[in-house]
């Protein structure tokens, strides 16, 4: 099921690298450097599914799903870094994040996680943020 993609990612090779992955699997990038700028985006456009790096300059990745969490719900998340602590993983499972790649990842894991992202049964992120923290 193609969908309209916000990708967000610092590293220029990566950004183009995941860009053409996506767009060879039949789906619509749009393509930012960083958190403010997917903001903006996401202002500007429909989007169905966000995938971001956690770490970047002027607002990160992490922001970005607490902004996603409370202004587009409905928007599926992937968070990708190289650098999972423990913390972005709770964090990430707080904010109702549908998938968290570790960088270096497969271009097959990205597509894998992608297709799985999309067709898996919709649930608001809101609703699944506050059934984590009750539960925590």
């Amino acid at each position: 099921m193609p969908v309209t993609i916000l990708l967000v990612e610092d590293d220029p090779v990566l950004l183009t690298v995941l860009r053409e992955l996506l767009e060879f699997g039949g789906h619509s990038v749009v393509t930012c450097e960083n958190g403010r700028e997917a903001v903006q985006q996401l202002s500007m456009a429909q989007i169905d599914l966000v995938i971001t790096d956690l770490s970047m300059p002027e607002m990160d990745g992490l922001e970005l799903i607490k902004v996603l969490t409370f202004e587009w719900p409905d928007t599926r998340i992937i968070a990708m870094s190289g650098l999972l602590d423990g913390r972005a993983r709770q964090l990430t499972e707080m904010y109702g994040v549908d998938a968290l790649l570790q960088k270096p990842f497969s271009l097959e894991e990205m597509l894998n996680v992608v297709q799985v992202s999309v067709t898996t049964e919709a649930c608001k992120r809101a609703d699944r943020v506050k059934a984590c923290w009750f539960r925590n």
